[in-house]
């Protein structure tokens, strides 16, 4: 079974998926978990993922900008997608891209 994880913090969530009952999932081969830096998908030289809540207020919410390329990369990969699998602004995305697709 492979795992992908998108996230900002690979580094730590290395450190936590490799020990433990996963680290040893991992080194039997029974699981591959991987990583994935979203920074590395943004299109603006600060590599910024994060933006203002929508009327203002407090808070930060994450950019969808770089998620729609990093999900692409892993399509191309042999990355096959499930709706649960997404966050649920991508997942609307996603279903209407397969329906434009299965109309032809």
């Amino acid at each position: 079974m492979r795992i992908d994880i998108l996230t900002l913090f690979p580094a730590s969530v290395d450190a936590m998926m490799n020990v433990s009952i996963l680290g040893r999932a991992q080194e039997r081969g029974y699981i591959t978990i991987k990583t994935h830096q979203i920074r590395d998908y943004t299109t603006n030289k600060q590599m910024q993922v994060d933006d203002y809540p929508y009327g203002g207020g407090r808070g930060a919410v994450m950019q969808a900008d770089p998620l729609l390329p990093l999900l692409g990369a892993r399509v191309r990969g042999g990355w096959q997608p499930r709706a649960y699998d997404l966050p649920l602004p991508l997942r609307a995305h996603l279903h209407a891209e397969r329906g434009a697709r299965a109309k032809g």
